[in-house]
């Protein structure tokens, strides 16, 4: 087994890409180059993506490599109230679960008090053997000391050239053969 990397298309999605209730075609999806996925299992407290475990079923019943994301709230939310609705949304363990968190999420927060939390609230996952990774982008990256603290990293850098650092790199949106409105376009490194 080389331990190279290999770069893999990806692609990320929730209940956007579902306008109308129309199911995505992931046979199509994959026949089109795209060679894994995430999905987005909901936000903060309440909300569960419709989507999240019949687009998980139908990728890793194609063989696909699939990880999840959770939106959480920090500004809101206490780490171990985020840990218990990301888990009871988990969908599918294969790649593991993202921690997406949004800038408008984190208001009064400190840097220092929003690293913590995401640190507390990966070491939450890895407890039940849920491997974690963190998504942001390249601001919050390096405003946030350590980021990612030996963790995966998927980060939004559409105009930055990759780095083997990154777990996932995200790019702009585009149209993909299956999918009925545009999607986030991901690079994804193997194994990471």
């Amino acid at each position: 087994m080389s331990d190279t990397p290999t770069l893999v298309r990806a692609v990320d999605t929730s209940a956007w890409q579902h306008p109308d209730g129309q199911p995505i075609d992931w046979g199509a999806v994959k026949s089109s180059g795209v060679g894994a996925a995430i999905h987005r299992i909901g936000q903060g407290l309440g909300y569960v993506d419709p989507w999240a475990k019949i687009d998980a079923d139908a990728t890793l019943g194609l063989g696909m490599p699939t990880a999840c994301y959770y939106v959480a709230e920090p500004a809101t939310t206490t780490v171990a109230d985020a840990v218990h609705a990301c888990l009871d949304m988990l969908t599918a363990r294969d790649q593991g679960c993202f921690l997406d968190i949004e800038p408008t999420m984190i208001e009064g927060l400190s840097w220092a008090d929003l690293s913590q939390w995401i640190r507390d609230f990966m070491a939450g996952l890895r407890a039940v053997d849920v491997v974690p990774g963190f998504y942001t982008d390249v601001s919050m990256f390096q405003s946030l000391a350590g980021c990612p603290w030996g963790e995966r990293l998927w980060i939004a850098a559409p105009s930055y050239p990759p780095r083997f650092a990154w777990s996932i790199r995200q790019l702009a949106p585009a149209s993909v053969p299956g999918i009925a409105v545009p999607v986030d376009i991901d690079q994804w490194w193997f194994p990471c």
